[in-house]
């Protein structure tokens, strides 16, 4: 278990929230789920990180596409290390998105555009088995959004795809995480990669889930 330090908020001299070298002209501390930069974001770029410093190019021309991105903080950093991201959300989110993807052009080395993703609709045929890696950070939050999420995530993948995914272990959603991992246990395969222990006393989990080929 790793103690998470990467929730200290560091700010420019704009005012702007600077996390794993990001800047984010559109977030906030409390208040709207897409403005907000959740423990499981930090500890996901903390990771992205440190495997860039183990193995440099890692992920250089790597087809990403985040889900749920919020902010769009992990798949940012992941552009900056030469990622090409597609960053979803719901259409109401893109505005903000877009705006910390203007506001990190000079720190981009890959590619980052946004786009609405509803997890309710089906994955547009461009986008099927287009992802070598998909990000998914504390996605596992609301119950009728379950099965959409692992529908989506399907859609994405091809046989040689990653998943990461983060998600803090909150005890009133406990069930929610059963419920996922049931959903996927078919379908993939899951391995803890690190656990972060956050001040709140929540473990933040970070896993790499790749496709089943007996399935």
């Amino acid at each position: 278990l790793e103690s998470n330090k990467s929730a200290d908020n560091q700010v420019d001299q704009t005012g702007s929230l600077v996390v794993g070298g990001v800047k984010l002209v559109s977030s906030v501390l409390v208040g709207d789920m897409g403005s907000i930069v959740f423990p499981a974001a930090r500890c996901m770029v903390e990771w992205l990180v440190k495997e860039e410093k183990t193995n440099p190019g890692w992920l250089r021309e790597k087809r990403v596409i985040e889900l749920g991105c919020g902010t769009g903080v992990v798949g940012l950093v992941a552009a900056t290390l030469g990622s090409n991201v597609l960053l979803t959300d719901l259409g109401i989110y893109l505005g903000p998105i877009r705006e910390n993807i203007e506001a990190n052009k000079d720190v981009v080395s890959g590619e980052a555009l946004a786009e609405e993703l509803d997890w309710a609709v089906d994955v547009s045929e461009n986008l099927r088995s287009s992802a070598d890696i998909v990000i998914v950070s504390d996605c596992i939050y609301y119950e009728m959004s379950l099965e959409p999420l692992v529908k989506v995530i399907k859609s994405l993948v091809h046989a040689k795809s990653t998943i990461i995914l983060s998600y803090e272990k909150r005890k009133e959603k406990v069930d929610l995480y059963e419920t996922f991992f049931h959903l996927i246990k078919d379908c993939f395969q899951a391995e803890v990669k690190r656990e972060f222990v956050l001040d709140n006393g929540n473990i933040v989990y970070l896993m790499n889930m790749s496709p089943d080929r007996k399935h």
